[in-house]
């Protein structure tokens, strides 16, 4: 069994406003997972369905991070996300995806 990783995803700014990117990461069990937040704003990555979903970032302010979330939920699962600060914008919008690992 491979170690588990961490992986990055960045908040930036886009030319239709803010953006995950990237917007769909696959990851594998045991991953984890820190957001990067290069906007101006607070961002707050939150799982879409709210607390039945096994993660919840706090809000990141600009130019700092998130703290690791680790994804250990027994795979095949999509996560989709969304920024919970800005929950009405369709550009804060992500899915992480967690395999088996090889």
């Amino acid at each position: 069994m491979p170690e588990p990783d961490i992986q990055k995803i960045i908040i930036e700014p886009s030319a239709g406003g803010t953006t995950f990117s990237p917007n769909s990461q696959i990851i594998n069990l045991n991953d984890s997972v820190f957001w990067v937040n290069n906007t101006d704003q607070d961002h707050q990555p939150a799982p879409d369905g709210g607390m039945n979903n096994q993660w919840v970032s706090q809000p990141i302010q600009p130019n700092s991070r998130s703290s690791q979330v680790v994804f250990d939920t027994v795979p095949p699962v999509s996560f989709s996300y969304h920024c919970a600060i800005h929950p009405n914008d369709p550009t804060e919008k992500g899915v992480i995806t967690v395999n088996a690992a090889n």
